[in-house]
């Protein structure tokens, strides 16, 4: 069965999108996890090579130095974000690593997964700490906007009284 081309404007990415992508790039170049998928391609890293400026928003093109292939951004879109959920959190994906060594004694087996299990449960407490604050700072701002609007209805009254 052919495969079916999207359209033109689906293959553009929206300015969140946009941010999203240089973030994830900027991340995975950090790390020397930005490889070509050519594989001709050995030593290999992937650069910014200007803009598609004839999209709007003007679309970000990548190139890689070894081969020159090009990368379009709804592409490398694509890839950063299959790397990106591959690899998951990084601050935390070296305390995940298990030796599945066959040598290893069961023991020592059983501490590395409990290990393993511990620093999971770190980061959840971490996240839903996170997250209460979140809520916490959200609830605050919603305050404020009320204050905010209760004064400027007060201020308008304040004004039409004065004149």
């Amino acid at each position: 069965m052919p495969s079916v081309k999207q359209p033109k404007q689906q293959w553009l990415l929206t300015e969140p999108e946009l941010n999203s992508l240089n973030s994830l790039y900027d991340e995975t170049k950090c790390n020397n996890q930005l490889k070509c998928n050519n594989p001709s391609c050995t030593l290999t890293s992937i650069r910014r090579h200007g803009n598609n400026n004839k999209a709007t928003p003007p679309q970000p093109r990548f190139r890689c130095s070894t081969c020159t292939k090009m990368y379009q951004a709804f592409k490398m879109y694509q890839l950063l974000q299959q790397i990106h959920n591959l690899l998951g959190d990084n601050d935390t994906e070296s305390s995940y690593n298990i030796d599945l060594n066959p040598s290893q004694s069961l023991e020592d087996f059983r501490k590395q997964i409990i290990q393993a299990l511990k620093a999971q449960d770190d980061h959840i407490t971490r996240h839903d700490n996170i997250l209460t604050e979140l809520k916490k700072l959200q609830d605050e701002l919603t305050a404020a906007k009320e204050q905010i609007t209760d004064l400027e209805a007060e201020n308008q009254r304040l004004r039409h009284q004065l004149s």
